[in-house]
């Protein structure tokens, strides 16, 4: 990176000033995408020259205009597997090659700066620190953004939404903590302790339970969705378990990217090509969540609790500003 020109310019949508590097010479152009979705291409300086300047390859090129139209489509962080599957989707080979051209390309986008680190998602890592606060209005402050009142309190039913894959937890928890809906991340096969502490949950709330479950399409996955019923019934559990994707309709309807089914001791009855969650439009993933809840939502009710909910934070609101006027 020490041999690339510096540039620097403002993104005429947020206003962000927005520093590069290229290796390119005077006259060519750099694909870029804002933190803000904005995309565009910067021209480099007619007065430019260097020893080691060279125009970027037209399929490196056009590789870059294709994951900048991916990111600017979804309008969310993407991990780089899923941002693969959508250049797949729009006719970039299927190979573990082009997935190793594709991570490469994303990886240089955002040490030069044309592509911003926060818009590629990494669920597969995690830190912990402790909540704190300045002082007690900071914390009343919080609280009034991020309280809900209990929806499901006053419902007959119970729902969960089951995860195989950690990659994906940030869609899915754009629409269960919409609606409220616990979500479980298995990450593959999950531990006998992670099932029973769930289980003890649903024994507590002793409503009508409705687990859904999301694995790939294949054979790993279908053990997966097996076995976590089939532990839950043993811990006790009485539910309707329903695995809602990925299955061989979705994968026709949606026209899902599938692969060869790897040989394995789980194979031997499974029939046809596997296929992975990670390949469908995350509006899809999105919409299919959303249908798995709202026939147990009653919409009324629902309203009538957001009315109240909107009720209280305003009077959580008037104590924030009587504490900042008695400061």
């Amino acid at each position: 990176m020490k041999e690339l020109n510096t540039y620097s310019f403002t993104c005429d949508s947020c206003g962000t000033e927005i520093e590069f590097m290229s290796n390119q010479p005077a006259g060519c152009v750099e694909p870029y995408i804002c933190s803000c979705y904005d995309v565009g291409l910067i021209g480099i300086p007619y007065d430019i020259d260097g020893k080691y300047l060279y125009k970027t390859r037209q399929d490196t090129y056009d590789l870059q205009i294709a994951i900048i139209k991916v990111l600017r489509d979804i309008l969310e962080p993407m991990t780089v597997r899923q941002i693969y599957y959508r250049l797949v989707s729009i006719g970039y080979p299927k190979t573990e090659q082009f997935y190793n051209k594709s991570q490469r390309a994303i990886k240089d986008m955002r040490e030069r700066g044309v592509l911003p680190f926060e818009l590629i998602a990494d669920n597969s890592r995690s830190f912990y620190r402790p909540d704190t606060h300045r002082d007690l209005t900071s914390l009343l402050k919080e609280q009034h953004r991020y309280y809900r009142k209990d929806f499901w309190d006053s419902q007959d039913s119970y729902i969960e939404i089951w995860l195989e894959k950690e990659a994906l937890r940030s869609v899915f928890a754009s629409v269960t903590f919409e609606f409220q809906i616990p979500l479980y991340v298995s990450k593959g096969f999950t531990s006998l302790s992670f099932v029973y502490a769930a289980s003890e949950e649903i024994k507590r709330i002793n409503k009508d339970a409705y687990i859904y479950l999301f694995t790939d399409y294949d054979p790993s996955g279908m053990i997966v969705a097996q076995t976590i019923e089939k532990r839950m019934r043993e811990f006790g559990v009485q539910a309707e378990f329903v695995r809602a994707c990925l299955t061989p309709e979705q994968i026709e309807q949606y026209d899902v990217i599938t692969r060869p089914t790897k040989e394995s001791n789980h194979s031997r009855e499974f029939v046809g090509e596997s296929a992975e969650l990670d390949a469908l439009h995350p509006r899809t993933l999105k919409q299919i969540i959303r249908d798995c809840i709202m026939p147990h939502i009653d919409q009324g009710s629902y309203e009538r609790l957001k009315n109240i909910e909107e009720v209280e934070k305003e009077t959580l609101n008037k104590i924030i500003n009587n504490l900042r006027y008695a400061s």
